[in-house]
């Protein structure tokens, strides 16, 4: 099986000393896949120092370079803690905190300037679904974020499709959706962006259901919410990839 990318994003979740218990017990994991946390804020610089085997990355980042705004956080500081990573356009940015497209592209080169990796997450509500426009919507977020960065940026960039009507609803994405929806990404962006990105599934991962997901040959690792902030849940689908 191909090499996969599994990363883990806390949330609002976990204490320094919890983030770190979590990190030694996954850091024991004997694994070849790409294992990435996205911890707090606070606890950025204690988990980047702890984890050895494990890349680490923000949740979030400022907008700025720096300057006056209060409660906003660097890419130059996020680089100065040895983070790797950025999520930059998760659902819950977009949709509590009214962040938009605009917004990630400004975060995006704000990332790239500082050689942080980017994970850009993108996906449609349960009204957009039901309507058919899933497609439109998912281009339309691509196309207004990453049209103006050339093919050397891009390749810092990985895609995490989120299927906004599949996290916390009860809902779920079947292997038929997943696998669409995958390949279309993939194709549009090799079309309008002449670039091979890698796409994770971002839509409510869990032991019970990550061999299942890995098993689409479009999917190229998972986003994982809850699951992560446990390590037998964790350890247990990175184990489903194989």
């Amino acid at each position: 099986m191909s090499r996969k990318i599994i990363a883990g994003n806390w949330k609002m979740n976990l204490s320094t000393n919890q983030g770190i218990e979590l990190i030694q017990q996954i850091e024991a994991v004997d694994t070849k896949h790409t294992i990435i946390a996205f911890p707090s804020f606070v606890s950025l610089s204690s988990i980047a120092k702890e984890a050895q085997k494990i890349s680490v990355g923000a949740q979030n980042c400022g907008a700025f370079q720096n300057g006056a705004y209060t409660g906003e956080v660097s890419t130059q500081m996020i680089k100065d803690v040895k983070a790797e990573y950025v999520l930059v356009g998760h659902s819950e940015r977009r949709v509590i905190l009214k962040e938009n497209n605009t917004d990630f592209k400004a975060k995006i080169q704000r990332c790239l300037e500082q050689n942080l990796k980017v994970i850009f997450c993108i996906g449609e509500n349960l009204e957009q679904r039901q309507a058919g426009n899933e497609q439109s919507i998912v281009s339309e977020q691509l196309s207004q974020v990453l049209s103006s960065f050339n093919t050397s940026e891009l390749s810092n960039i990985t895609i995490a499709y989120e299927p906004v009507w599949a996290i916390g609803t009860g809902k779920n994405a079947n292997n038929d959706q997943i696998e669409s929806m995958h390949r279309f990404i993939k194709q549009f962006c090799k079309e309008s962006f002449k670039t091979q990105f890698k796409v994770l599934y971002g839509g409510s991962c869990k032991p019970t259901n990550a061999q299942e997901i890995f098993s689409c040959k479009s999917v190229d690792g998972v986003l994982v919410g809850g699951a992560s902030l446990k390590a037998d849940a964790f350890i247990s689908i990175i184990q489903a990839a194989g």
